[in-house]
């Protein structure tokens, strides 16, 4: 979601799906931008934790997941079927099986409606498959 607020500060638009598909048309983002910009994007998210703490200072930390709840909140209290990433348990989605991870879903009025498959690039499985191992690596140590 913060990928998208970065990205839709280009246009005029919210941004209410997944990053390699602006909300409307569904046009691929890389039809869009240019990789550096996508690049760019990406860098920023990745340090956006870092830019909110610098903004808000104390009470921070909390930023993030009040924005996400209330996002989840909404979707499901009206209906939305809104598409939301949420740490789900996969089976089988994405090749992973008995993991939680993060994955597109469909969030409306009976919770988690479903778990969108995306179909990713080879360079986005690639990413996901590393941030797989990161979470499973860790799941595995915990012993649970």
């Amino acid at each position: 979601m913060v990928a998208l607020s970065f990205a839709a500060l280009l246009w005029a638009w919210m941004p209410k799906t997944n990053f390699r598909k602006n909300s409307d048309p569904g046009i691929p983002i890389s039809e869009l931008l240019t990789q550096e910009r996508i690049d760019s994007i990406m860098k920023r998210t990745r340090e956006a934790g870092t830019e909110i703490v610098h903004l808000l200072g104390n009470g921070s930390a909390y930023f993030s997941s009040a924005a996400s709840i209330m996002e989840m909140v909404e979707a499901y209290l009206g209906d939305k079927k809104r598409v939301i990433s949420s740490s789900m348990l996969c089976e089988g989605e994405y090749g992973v099986n008995g993991y939680y991870i993060g994955v597109p879903c469909v969030i409306g009025t009976n919770g988690v409606e479903r778990i969108i498959e995306a179909d990713l690039t080879d360079d986005e499985k690639a990413m996901f498959q590393t941030n797989f191992e990161a979470v499973k690596a860790t799941t595995d140590n915990t012993g649970l």
